[in-house]
């Protein structure tokens, strides 16, 4: 049973309703407003006990020893955007640390198979050069599971042995590993051509909660708590584990349908979860920075890490 909350805080911007209660005479009101932000809120949302947690299907609503299945169950969810903010609300209780754990695990499961797949390729490369590396076997696959896609961090020393006499080589051996593009063929080198868009999706995503807070709507007037910013941007990681894991060829394309599927995706958190005014002006002003900076980001992976 949830323990009753003794607080009469504003969903939205934390201010203390405490003073309205004050003024109640004969009878408890249903229904209330903010004179902060100006929220319209139900007082069954401020003083209820089992209204504040999150729906079961989420990572928030379960045990915490259950975050990895209901990692998959939000997914799911996720991806009917409309039934997902129309079951969150902002009394609901944010859980910091479930939340984190939602955001590593997507993480992981995009990237843990990528570098294991890369430093494999490396180790059995290792042992295929001849002559025999003077690097360790092990830093070498280190190197290629540290930064799989990067060009400038697979290659080694691009000279060749030097033989003196008969064959007989003198001296330190110089030599070189054969680069990504060398080991994978063609197929890391579309991995390395769609780098850039990758880390620009990466970027449009992390960057559309910062440019929500800078906007005077969301802090300023409406006074939006950061834990609501920190649900809406984490939660938003589902869609972006979900493009990283489409055909290279296909990366091009969808880039656009990614782009409006944030901007979506933070119209319903606007409109539905935060309640605020023109959702729709919020959601172009955190698209068109966003993408800006995805695009400044993108160009720089491909001069520093893709071109040879």
């Amino acid at each position: 049973m949830p323990a009753a909350r003794t607080d009469a805080d504003c969903p939205r911007c934390g201010y203390d309703q405490r003073g309205a209660i004050v003024d109640w005479s004969a009878a408890c009101p249903l229904t209330g407003v903010c004179v902060e932000c100006g929220l319209a809120y139900r007082w069954s949302d401020i003083f209820g006990t089992s209204v504040h947690e999150p729906p079961r299907w989420s990572v928030e609503g379960r045990a915490a020893w259950l975050v990895p299945w209901t990692t998959l169950t939000t997914l799911v969810v996720a991806f009917t955007m409309p039934r997902f903010w129309s079951a969150f609300r902002m009394h609901h209780r944010l859980r910091p640390r479930r939340l984190a754990a939602f955001a590593v695990l997507l993480l992981a499961l995009f990237y843990l198979p990528l570098t294991l797949a890369h430093g494999t390729t490396a180790w059995q490369a290792w042992g295929r050069a001849r002559p025999q590396p003077s690097i360790p076997r092990i830093q070498y696959a280190a190197f290629a599971m540290a930064l799989p896609l990067s060009e400038r961090v697979w290659s080694g020393p691009r000279v060749q042995p030097v033989a003196m006499g008969r064959g007989t080589l003198r001296g330190p051996v110089r030599w070189r590993l054969p680069t990504s593009r060398e080991l994978m063929g063609g197929r890391l080198h579309r991995a390395l051509d769609t780098l850039p868009i990758v880390v620009g999706a990466v970027t449009c995503t992390a960057v559309m909660p910062l440019v929500f807070v800078a906007l005077p709507i969301s802090r300023r007037r409406a006074k939006v708590r950061w834990s609501h910013i920190w649900r809406i941007g984490v939660y938003s990681l589902s869609w972006l584990w979900l493009f990283t894991l489409l055909p290279g060829g296909l990366m091009p394309v969808a880039a656009a349908g990614f782009v409006g599927v944030l901007t979506a995706w933070w119209y319903l958190g606007v409109d539905r979860y935060l309640c605020m005014t023109e959702p729709g002006a919020v959601a172009g002003s955190l698209t068109l920075l966003a993408v800006l900076s995805a695009a400044l980001a993108g160009c720089w992976t491909h001069l520093w890490l893709v071109t040879p």
